[in-house]
């Protein structure tokens, strides 16, 4: 079971610590989001963003919340919150890593590839 965006953020933190829930919210807007609670003694929840179709994470955050507040309201709303400097979850829990290219490395775009300039010469001899 997946956490709803009304979920209240402190019933949403003492089901993922029951693992009663998984930490994921997956509103369909383009996005996954991985919420992690290592920082609620002081108020803090951590979440990371994921592009839903490589499933590759962009960036985490750390927001301030209340009692009062709701998923949607820490995901989305102009609350106090700061970009953490590295990913602080790196997968996705229960769902296989995004597609690897052969580098080695997670594709950005589904269906990318490398693409050269190409240059013509005239010789007009």
């Amino acid at each position: 079971m997946k956490i709803a965006l009304t979920t209240s953020v402190s019933q949403a933190i003492i089901e993922i610590d029951n693992e009663t829930i998984e930490p994921i919210v997956e509103p369909g807007d383009g996005f996954i989001y991985v919420l992690n609670t290592s920082n609620k003694e002081l108020g803090n929840i951590i979440y990371t963003v994921f592009d839903a179709a490589t499933r590759f994470p962009d960036k985490s955050y750390q927001v301030r919340f209340g009692n009062q507040h709701i998923v949607a309201q820490v995901l989305w709303d102009p609350m106090p919150r700061s970009t953490l400097e590295k990913i602080v979850d790196l997968e996705i829990p229960g769902m296989p890593p995004g597609e690897i290219d052969n580098t080695g490395l997670p594709r950005i775009l589904p269906g990318w590839a490398p693409t050269y300039a190409t240059e013509i010469n005239i010789d007009n001899s």
